[in-house]
């Protein structure tokens, strides 16, 4: 079925379309046999849907009853990965599918019959590949490959690979699978040039970013224009959103000290150069938030060095 994804290679195309039926001529592969074209209800003309939210249309309840999709996480991947197992408003384990990203679709009726189920969520990278070897399960080979060109393990993964996380590493498709390398770097704009530049500060991803000087110190302001430039209107809503409740949290937690340019309070982990960044890269599924890079005030070291350098920096802006 065709469904939408985040496409971070691009500054003017924010979304690509797998198994687009207009765009065959730059599919990777084939169309497996038993592929699955057709769903009941399912309209792809009308809006063409994200994974999540395509599910209800896989598991209608008249049809299958309820639901379980049993997914293994490692939670100390991300933020949101760990969020999805430690909260409290229903078993930790066993979660309602939701579609709460913005991007619309299916309703949350659509969804009442479909649970998430973590059964193993607490392992970390060591765990993963500690239970292959001792009980001798099967893995995908493409690991091996990636272990060979010196991909550290907290960084392999398959996944699509055009998006704000996985863009780091399209470089690696053309090293280990060169048979499909060609038609990859074809498949969706800016991907050719990402497997190039995504680990330089084209793609903002080294250095410190730098706010135009024609802003004149207005990074709010840079940032709505990077927003407005998204393509994806939808997309930009949920960027917003959520670099709207950094900008809150920041605040509630600091006792409204200043968001600086640079230097990230300890309590919060957010900066403006952070906040633009996350636009730049379309960080629409919140993964580089603010929260990643807070200091516990229990490392009180790392905790008042890091305080020193935000009050620094408070200090230079107030001499200037």
């Amino acid at each position: 079925m065709p469904v939408v994804y985040t496409n971070a290679c691009s500054t003017g195309d924010d979304k690509w379309i797998a198994w687009n039926p207009e765009e065959e001529e730059k599919w990777v592969r084939p169309m497996p046999p038993e592929g699955i074209r057709e769903l009941d209800m399912y309209d792809p003309e009308r809006e063409v849907m994200t994974i999540p939210e395509i599910s209800a249309f896989l598991f209608p309840p008249e049809k299958w009853g309820r639901v379980g999709f049993v997914i293994g996480i490692r939670a100390d991947e991300s933020l949101t990965r760990i969020r999805a197992v430690s909260r409290r408003t229903e078993e930790n384990y066993i979660v309602r599918l939701s579609t709460n990203n913005g991007w619309g679709g299916a309703t949350q009726m659509n969804y009442m019959n479909v649970w998430k189920v973590y059964p193993i969520y607490d392992w970390n990278v060591k765990d993963v590949w500690l239970a292959p070897k001792k009980f001798g399960w099967d893995y995908n080979n493409a690991y091996d490959l990636m272990e060979m060109i010196g991909i550290p393990h907290s960084r392999q993964r398959i996944a699509p690979p055009y998006g704000s996380q996985p863009m780091k590493d399209l470089f690696m498709f053309s090293v280990c699978f060169p048979d499909v390398w060609g038609k990859m770097s074809q498949r969706v704009p800016g991907a050719a040039t990402a497997a190039r530049y995504a680990g330089t500060s084209l793609y903002v991803a080294s250095s410190k970013l730098e706010l135009p000087e024609k802003y004149n110190g207005d990074w709010l302001g840079y940032i709505k224009d990077i927003l407005g430039d998204y393509s994806d209107k939808k997309m930009a809503q949920v960027v917003a959103h959520s670099i709207r409740q950094e900008i809150s949290s920041h605040y509630r937690k600091t006792g409204n000290q200043p968001i600086l340019p640079k230097t990230f309070h300890p309590d919060a982990g957010v900066s403006w150069d952070h906040l633009a960044r996350r636009a730049l890269r379309k960080d629409d599924k919140s993964r580089q938030t603010g929260s990643i890079r807070m200091v516990p005030k229990r490392d009180l070291q790392k905790f008042e060095a890091q305080l020193k350098k935000y009050q620094d920096e408070v200090n230079e802006l107030k001499s200037v």
